[in-house]
């Protein structure tokens, strides 16, 4: 059978250069578990690398830290600043596990787009919370204790859970000015200052009064929105607001240009293609589950097709990329019926068990790539850049 073979004089861009801007999320404790290495040992460092190196190549750029433990739908068993105790019973902080894992997120990937610091989930303000602008009764079901810190036995090296005073209070911000002090120091050495976001978790909009209190340390402070609305403030207690500039979101996220609607039509002015205008002040992802427009689900187990086209959908949506979805979320529990479960073990609808779980597997030394993967880079890199790149 006769062959001919065209070789087309064009390279491929940089990962760096691409125009999605992904957030894949890394699992560090689904690799300490499935690899069975502690956490934060050299071995898991170097797992952890493995998994990093490989979502740089389909054009992530979320680097996500952990200030408290089990932050949303992430099953993280630590937060990676610890509090010290000293002997007069008051708490130094502790930046190792901190200053080397974002040493090994810049060697692996290089500077991140989005620096997510993890300080706030749902239920995470009592029996209260916004709905809508207003503030409203916690559904019983959503309720939940503040999130917890871990600390440090320096004398043992054993890490066990501290409670933090409630989000809001004078006790608070006395708790947290410190750590976020040595986190800025660290971050604007890095040159990262500028693109670190405050997290709010799964679905939930932080009281005034949480704003408030992260106000008072960083008044210049930016927060990433996940929720199913498209947040773009927060209002605080003094009644300003601050800035939502990163939000993963499902309701009306990544309207499809179409020519032969009214909508599009209207929205685009009947041009094509689509024009990008947003702006670097701004990043937006769909979170690939039912109820958002570009492209219903984007599971793991969704056919080849749908990794084909759903990154090239995102960008003509007008998103900056797919959020909300796991790297390495590999089935690491056993559940007392014998089966296996992912890590996030979340009741909620917006972790990556509602939609990819792991874009790699995992081999026998670290993750390897898989035809996943290798689609949603294929198509990552072949777009016109937007503007926000």
């Amino acid at each position: 059978m006769p062959l001919r073979l065209e070789v087309t004089e064009w390279t491929i861009p940089d990962p760096k250069d691409f125009v999605v801007h992904h957030n894949i999320y890394q699992s560090h404790d689904s690799v300490a578990v499935f690899y069975k290495v502690p956490l934060w040992s050299d071995r898991h460092v170097e797992l952890m690398g493995k998994s990093l190196a490989l979502t740089r190549e389909v054009g992530t750029r979320l680097c996500v830290v952990h200030l408290i433990e089990d932050a949303c739908c992430m099953g993280n068993a630590q937060s990676m600043v610890r509090w010290v105790k000293q002997a007069d019973g008051t708490t130094t902080r502790d930046f190792t596990v901190f200053d080397r894992y974002l040493d090994l997120y810049e060697k692996t990937v290089g500077k991140p787009g989005v620096l997510l610091l993890s300080v706030w989930g749902r239920g995470a303000d009592g029996d209260r919370t916004i709905s809508f602008g207003k503030e409203i009764d916690m559904p019983a079901y959503a309720r939940r204790p503040r999130h917890t810190v871990t600390c440090l036995d320096p004398t043992t090296r054993k890490v066990a859970s501290l409670e933090q005073p409630a989000y809001g209070t004078p006790e608070s911000v006395t708790f947290w000015k410190p750590v976020l002090a040595g986190v800025r120091t660290r971050l604007e050495k890095r040159g990262w200052f500028d693109v670190t976001a405050l997290g709010s978790g799964d679905d939930a909009v932080p009281l005034p009064t949480t704003i408030g209190g992260f106000k008072q340390i960083w008044p210049d402070g930016k927060w990433m929105s996940i929720a199913h609305v498209n947040m773009r403030t927060y209002k605080a207690s003094d009644g300003t607001t601050v800035p939502v500039v990163d939000s993963e979101h499902v309701w009306a996220a990544g309207h499809l240009y179409n020519p032969d609607t009214k909508i599009g039509r209207r929205r685009y002015g009947g041009a094509y293609p689509m024009p990008w205008t947003r702006g670097a002040s701004r990043i937006e992802w769909g979170f690939p589950r039912v109820g958002i427009n570009f492209i219903d689900f984007l599971l793991d187990s969704s056919p080849v097709v749908a990794w084909r086209f759903a990154t090239e959908a995102a960008i003509q949506g007008n998103l900056n990329g797919i959020g909300r979805f796991g790297v390495d979320f590999w089935p690491v529990i056993k559940t007392k019926r014998g089966r296996y479960e992912d890590i996030t073990q979340t009741g909620f609808n917006l972790g990556p068990r509602y939609s990819t779980l792991a874009l790699l597997s995992p081999g026998p030394d670290g993750a390897i790539p898989t035809e996943r993967g290798t689609r949603c880079s294929a198509r990552a890199c072949r777009l016109p850049k937007p503007s926000f790149a």
